[in-house]
């Protein structure tokens, strides 16, 4: 099993998809030595950011 997406540091809220994602996948994000399974609620394009945790509005996006 790959890594469909990357988080580059811990505190990042936001991944980075490596392929297309579509709608209704469990993408797999690979952050250090370690992954987190997310499900996904829209299509991602590859190279686009998408958020990993709830980010409430105002808050800030972050990503390294």
């Amino acid at each position: 099993m790959g890594i469909d997406a990357i988080q580059i540091k811990e505190v990042d809220n936001v991944a980075t998809s490596l392929r297309d994602i579509r709608v209704g996948e469990e993408a797999v994000v690979g952050v250090m030595d370690t992954t987190i399974r997310i499900l996904i609620r829209e299509e991602i394009p590859y190279g686009h950011k998408f958020a990993i945790r709830q980010i409430a509005r105002g808050n800030v996006v972050v990503k390294y």
